[in-house]
């Protein structure tokens, strides 16, 4: 090897990849999950008005949550941002 980087072998995101995010600063009391492109314009908040969202999970266009504090567990379409559903009640 003489210093020169032939390859690189580290994962890129890929076209069109997206940074998501739960923002714990609270605007009127709430929380919310945010996106933005990966050089950080772009930003959009995904779901406002939240408890606490913790484990912030990302597949295909939706989001998924936990709120530890009342052992719940939602998700969110992105591409619609219609409604959050509730999709478990049990202890987490």
């Amino acid at each position: 090897m003489d210093g020169q980087i032939e390859h690189c072998l580290m994962p890129l995101p890929a076209a069109g990849s997206r940074l998501q995010w739960h923002n714990n600063v609270l605007v009127c009391g709430r929380r919310s999950i945010e996106q933005s492109s990966l050089d950080g314009t772009d930003r959009q908040v995904v779901v406002r008005g939240l408890r606490g969202p913790e484990s912030l999970a990302v597949f295909g266009h939706h989001v998924y949550w936990v709120d530890r504090a009342r052992s719940l567990a939602f998700t969110h379409c992105k591409l619609t941002s219609l409604h959050t559903v509730l999709i478990r009640t049990a202890h987490i």
